[in-house]
């Protein structure tokens, strides 16, 4: 069921080593690891800014090969970030306080150096009601909206809590996203009850450069983490830098594990959060989590059927679930309850009439489902 990109490169406990190596600064390195794959490894998963500064002191032979990498991601970071303030400054004049999300709140909340995390967008969380005012001040400010994709529509990207695009004309690749909500979907949309208005109330206000800001709390930075690198990139994209993320949060802050615990399994995102945190655990040999998996832990059974598509190894073996049947398989797989699975896979084959609406223009069922047979792709 599991599709591998073949690779020729470390072992698997090379691999480990290296990660646990970049959230414990006490643990154990191999020092025969060749600091050219380690190199490679690190940048191939979005790592190489972080590799680069904590191994500078303790294996400097792999920390000089990620140098360039190092001032490359500084650079563009940077970037970055000024266009997130000019963006900010924008917001503000309108009475508007984003929530930040993803790279741009862990480059300012939880790493210590801005070259530290990689970020392929800005991601602010704007509320719905103000989102028409917020794509207005910032093209007021020089920025403009960006052309939607066919696949993603307008209609459809509001309607599955998605985000609008907004770029400066100087930097057409630094994306701003502003997003309806903290995690978006059709997965979360038909088997979730994530609660948006308790994380916003429960975030927590900040200010960077003198402008207000909110930030989710940190149980709330862990859900959404899960739910994204879990059920929205089926532990694909960028997977190992999303561990690496839930580690620094764990160990920089206090956390209400019984209060992450009970919005997991209100929200019915349980299963998802206990395989993103027990692949963590495992791969990171993070502690103190223990507690908290034994109360989101889903059946036996469902653990097994989720061991068929991913594991620890496999992760770092570079497992690919973003396409095909696996990848559909594996979403079936994750829901806290057999009837949302049930749902889950009859929507796809059969929408209700809003998705058609907004996807095709028109309540197009058949012309749907023929796009499921030509692409082979759900």
């Amino acid at each position: 069921m599991t599709v591998r990109i073949q690779q020729n490169e470390l072992s698997v406990e090379s691999k480990r080593q290296l990660l646990r190596a970049l959230v414990d600064e006490h643990s154990h390195l191999l020092q025969d690891i060749a600091p050219d794959l380690a190199a490679a490894w690190l940048r191939d998963h979005a790592l190489a800014g972080l590799g680069a500064l904590c191994l500078r002191e303790r294996v400097p032979s792999i920390s000089a090969e990620l140098d360039l990498d190092y001032y490359l991601i500084l650079g563009e970071n940077s970037v970055h970030d000024l266009l997130f303030k000019r963006a900010l400054a924008a917001l503000n004049s309108a009475e508007i306080t984003p929530l930040l999300l993803k790279g741009i709140s862990l480059i300012h909340g939880v790493y210590d150096d801005i070259a530290s995390r990689t970020m392929s967008d800005i991601d602010l969380w704007i509320p719905r009601r103000q989102m028409p005012l917020a794509v207005e001040q910032l093209v007021g400010a020089g920025f403009t909206q960006n052309i939607e994709k066919e696949s993603r529509p307008a209609a459809l990207q509001t309607l599955s809590d998605g985000e609008i695009q907004i770029v400066a004309a100087e930097y057409p690749r630094n994306l701003i996203e502003l997003q309806f909500a903290p995690v978006s979907g059709w997965w979360q949309k038909r088997t979730a009850t994530i609660d948006f208005a308790t994380m916003w109330q429960d975030s927590i206000l900040d200010n960077i450069d003198g402008y207000p800001v909110r930030r989710l709390s940190a149980e709330d930075s862990i859900i959404q983490l899960a739910v994204h690198n879990v059920a929205q990139h089926q532990v694909s994209l960028y997977a190992l830098r999303a561990f690496v993320d839930t580690a620094y949060i764990v160990c920089g802050s206090p956390i209400d594990w019984q209060k992450l615990v009970t919005k997991a399994q209100k929200w019915r995102v349980a299963t998802v959060v206990w395989l993103h945190l027990n692949l963590t655990a495992s791969i990171l040999d993070l502690s103190g989590v223990e507690s908290a998996l034994a109360q989101l832990r889903p059946p036996h059974w469902q653990q097994r059927l989720l061991a068929k598509f991913i594991s620890p190894e496999l992760v770092l073996d570079t497992v690919n679930l973003e396409k095909g049947i696996p990848h559909f398989l594996f979403l079936l797989s994750l829901p806290d309850r057999l009837r949302d699975s049930s749902r889950l896979f009859f929507r796809a084959l059969w929408p209700e009439k809003s998705w058609l609406n907004a996807r095709y223009g028109a309540p197009r069922r058949w012309h749907h489902l023929w796009q499921i047979i030509r692409h082979q792709k759900i």
